[in-house]
């Protein structure tokens, strides 16, 4: 029997009614880890431990739940049920020092035979920096990258917690060859294993059909920040309003309401207000059954690794356009099943929208490509094969 401890964010609702919170909010999905972790959990000879950390309980609990063992740390900003503000980021400006001192001393009483850290992006592997137990990072996203397009104060006060973890630690899951070399670059000793995302079940059970260009729809997934490009999408929208007046786009996903603002002012002056839609947050099945039903997926990127969105479209089968930073390039094969542009070139996106939008052939041709890629890639048993290997 081989313990393992995990050390990441994990989506606490999923625990109801064994935990007991103080109130519901909207939170990150995750799915990729929920969907690995259910996976590992069915290997008998895995004792999987989860230590995450949340404001939204009002005392540490533990619990076992789906053959799991969860260790649900109460951390929040001092005095309050409320979480760590960007503008006084107190988690940062202490070393993350309360959750660490709670999560090694649940670490002690666990003795796992293995620390698995997902994500650089918060404090999680603070509590196991110094440990003698082998630890493994799993690279998700890379502020050192994000930052350089949208600066804020909490996200410099995290490079130095990013960079301690990559340049101290010897063992690393990497998914795209960005997040590799990012690896490397910081420490050359580095010992890297190719670990990818494990996909919702549902994305590889439902499966996009061809839909006739006079029915033309575009999917969009995911935060709405600048970061994310939407602008550029809703800019080529406006021009492929020409040649398609019905095209409709959707946008999934939540953000600051200042940003989502600036781009509704962008729709209304391009009068696009009935072509496209704004659902918000959804559930994995809503998104599913969304990318099921829509002509395109369009991620216009300016900044990413390995987006879940991306390759949920491509579990689901959806015909992709994607801009060619980061880590993308790692999992589209460009014509093949999918396609890349450059970043902000509003007027190549619309050349492949209208390209894709009038080649049914092509269509179906990058849609059978890369459901076959995803599913060999990110379907969770496949994964965790290679998790356990």
């Amino acid at each position: 029997m081989i313990r393992i401890a995990w050390l990441t964010q994990y989506d606490i609702f999923r625990l109801l009614p064994e935990i007991n919170i103080n109130r519901k909010v909207t939170l990150h999905s995750s799915s990729w880890i929920h969907s690995l972790s259910e996976a590992l959990a069915l290997n008998k000879e895995i004792e999987l431990h989860i230590i995450t950390q949340t404001q939204l309980v009002d005392k540490t609990q533990h619990l076992k739940k789906n053959g799991i063992y969860f260790h649900v740390i109460k951390y929040n900003f001092p005095f309050t049920k409320k979480g760590f503000p960007g503008f006084f980021p107190l988690d940062r400006l202490t070393g993350y020092y309360s959750f660490s001192k709670k999560a090694k001393k649940v670490i002690n009483e666990i003795k796992p035979d293995i620390l698995h850290v997902h994500g650089t992006e918060g404090g999680y592997y603070i509590p196991a920096s110094g440990s003698k137990i082998p630890c493994i990072i799993s690279i998700q996203g890379i502020i050192s990258e994000y930052v350089k397009i949208e600066p804020s104060f909490a996200s410099y006060l995290q490079l130095p917690y990013e960079h301690f973890a990559v340049k101290k630690n010897k063992y690393f899951g990497c998914r795209t060859d960005f997040d590799f070399d990012f690896v490397k670059k910081l420490n050359k000793n580095a010992v890297v294993f190719d670990l990818p995302e494990a996909m919702n079940k549902i994305f590889f059970e439902r499966s996009w059909k061809w839909k006739a260009p006079s029915d033309l729809s575009i999917l969009f997934v995911g935060s709405i920040n600048a970061r994310k490009g939407i602008v550029d999408l809703i800019n080529a929208v406006a021009i492929i309003k020409k040649t398609f007046p019905s095209i409709h786009l959707k946008i999934i996903g939540g953000g600051v309401r200042k940003y989502r603002n600036f781009l509704k002012d962008i729709i209304e002056k391009n009068d696009l207000q009935s072509n496209v839609s704004w659902l918000g947050n959804r559930s994995p099945d809503q998104v599913a059954s969304e990318l099921q039903q829509c002509s395109l997926f369009v991620l216009p990127t300016l900044m990413d690794n390995s987006p879940n969105c991306l390759a949920e479209a491509m579990a689901v089968g959806v015909p992709s356009i994607a801009t060619r930073v980061g880590g993308i390039p790692s999992m589209i094969t460009d014509k093949w099943d999918g396609m890349l542009y450059e970043k902000q070139d509003v007027a190549g996106l619309v050349n492949l929208i209208q390209q894709l939008a009038n080649d049914k052939d092509l269509q179906n041709e990058l849609s059978i490509n890369a459901r076959k890629k995803a599913f060999e890639r990110n379907y969770p048993t496949h994964v965790s094969e290679k998790y356990v290997e």
